[in-house]
């Protein structure tokens, strides 16, 4: 009978502690809201600080409205505004190293002549990197997104919309304002079109491209005519090999679209509780495929504990 051993481990604490002046963004979340006049942002920060007060900067052209600091609305924060540079001060009653912070600023818009939106996340000062980033953008219910930004994770699927089939966000907003630590709002409409994209690091930008249902579905009947028109009156066009070149083009274009607009599923990003099922199933499958992984620590994610392969199958 084999015999297993528990070897046992005390792990100092994950992060080093903050010095005076530095600052750490665990998580951030942008939600954007558009209309065919504007285009509203709420966006929230999990802030780790010492500091009493830290710098933001603001994207370019935003019209801030709104600054809220651990869930209590600043009324004085438009004041605190120089430029592009807002000044947010934590409480000094509250003697705690880690804030949430919320900002909410607009952007005018005109869909008639620009079907781009252009995504840019405020910068904090002393803050080189952010852990885990969220952007949710929300569209009218007239209105798609055809190209997705290449410089982000898709965070959607396909799913049944009526008598559609549609990329929409695979979480909710309720999910992403639990997750970054904000009050539950008004949600939109579920006529709406939902999109998320996950990302890290500081100073994130992307872009998309929409269109209105009529025109995706005028360029589609426009496509559909013209061809029927090419090959009535080219007679050449009409040629077996000419029409599988065609056909096979045309797969190859339409294949490349999807893939741009309806990416692969992709890891999310963020760091989820595990189950403890799944983590001695894991256990389990790793003793019978390296019998010798009983006696190494297997280390939680718990701070100071570790628990060996026996211990978290059982």
């Amino acid at each position: 009978q084999q015999t297993v051993q528990a070897v046992e481990m005390t792990l100092g604490n994950k992060r080093e502690t903050l010095s005076v002046g530095s600052t750490r963004v665990g998580g951030a979340w942008v939600q954007s809201r558009v209309t065919p006049q504007f285009r509203s942002e709420r966006v929230a920060f999990q802030v780790e600080t010492r500091d009493p007060k830290i710098q933001i900067s603001l994207p370019p052209n935003a019209e801030f409205t709104e600054l809220a600091v651990d869930g209590v609305r600043q009324l004085d924060a438009v004041d605190r505004l120089n430029g592009e540079q807002l000044e947010v001060e934590f409480d000094d009653l509250v003697r705690r190293s880690s804030h949430t912070v919320e900002l909410w600023y607009r952007f005018p818009r005109s869909r008639q002549n620009d079907r781009r939106l252009d995504f840019t996340m405020p910068k904090l000062a002393s803050t080189d990197w952010v852990d885990q980033v969220y952007w949710e953008v929300v569209l009218p219910s007239d209105e798609l997104m055809i190209l997705g930004p290449g410089t982000l994770v898709s965070e959607n699927e396909l799913k049944w919309k009526g008598p559609w089939m549609l990329s929409q966000a695979s979480v909710s907003a309720s999910w992403l304002e639990e997750w970054v630590g904000v009050e539950h709002q008004t949600q939109a409409s579920s006529k709406s079109h939902r999109y998320v994209y996950s990302g890290f690091g500081q100073g994130l930008e992307a872009k998309i491209w929409t269109a209105k249902r009529w025109e995706i579905l005028g360029v589609v009947c426009g496509s559909i005519f013209l061809s029927g028109m090419l090959l009535v009156h080219l007679s050449w066009l009409r040629r077996p090999v000419v029409m599988l070149l065609f056909g096979c083009g045309v797969m190859g274009l339409g294949l490349t679209f999807l893939r741009k607009l309806w990416p692969e599923p992709e890891v999310r990003l963020s760091v989820r509780a595990v189950a403890p099922q799944a983590k001695a199933a894991v256990a389990s499958t790793e003793q019978e495929l390296d019998p010798d992984s009983v006696d190494r620590p297997h280390v939680t994610e718990e701070v100071g504990s570790t628990q060996t392969a026996g211990e978290l199958a059982t």
